[in-house]
């Protein structure tokens, strides 16, 4: 099956750190990191409280409530309590447009 890709917002729109959106009722997190765009489902799997607002380390997101860690690019959980991946969504940029499959 075909991803279909849902335009979001405009790269130069992004913030260079965090931006939470909601597409089709789901709550993305869009992180800008050197340049390129990632999408993370906006909920540690810890215990599904938001993502956002947490510290970034080396390729890495902080949950701001337990200090849960989890890969940027990929979703993987790197630090307890979080013992199981993040959702994540494809990302492309066309014509200055962010696109996230869902």
């Amino acid at each position: 099956m075909e991803k279909v890709y849902v335009k979001v917002c405009k790269y130069e729109d992004l913030k260079e750190d965090q931006t939470v959106i909601e597409i089709e009722g789901k709550n993305v997190l869009l992180i800008k990191l050197d340049g390129n765009v990632y999408a993370l489902e906006n909920k540690c799997t810890h215990e599904r409280l938001p993502l956002n607002g947490g510290d970034i380390y080396d390729g890495q997101i902080q949950c701001p409530h337990h200090g849960a860690r989890y890969e940027i690019k990929s979703g993987r959980a790197t630090q307890f309590p979080a013992v199981m991946d993040m959702k994540t969504y494809d990302v492309k940029i066309e014509n200055d447009e962010v696109l996230v499959a869902l």
